[in-house]
């Protein structure tokens, strides 16, 4: 009786190491691709963050003081976004590369 139960915990362990070597090498690519572009797009953002908000500053209307104060709002926001495709781009290694346990459920 231990011994079948053992024999399907060994079966059950190598079907999801199987499945998520499947889905790893599927999935994986593309999830690294659209955090890349991601990431370029930020850091696209933090280079023209200037200009940008200069354009948002005279398509909203906004003179004076408030003008100046969007460009520290912007490169929060970007650096926020930089930070969060790190932390994604190290999900994606810790899940494909070392523990081999990608799955689905991590392409959120």
């Amino acid at each position: 009786m231990a011994a079948e139960y053992r024999i399907a915990q060994v079966r059950s362990t190598m079907s999801r190491t199987r499945e998520s070597r499947q889905q790893s090498a599927h999935l994986a690519p593309r999830v690294f691709v659209y955090e890349l572009v991601w990431l370029a797009l930020l850091l696209l953002g933090l280079v023209f963050a200037a200009p940008l908000a200069g354009i948002f500053a005279r398509a909203g209307n906004i003179t004076g003081a408030t003008a100046s104060d969007l460009f520290p709002f912007w490169n929060t926001l970007m650096w926020g976004g930089i930070g969060g495709i790190i932390g994604a781009l190290y999900a994606l290694w810790w899940h494909v590369s070392d523990q081999q346990d990608f799955d689905r459920q991590y392409m959120m």
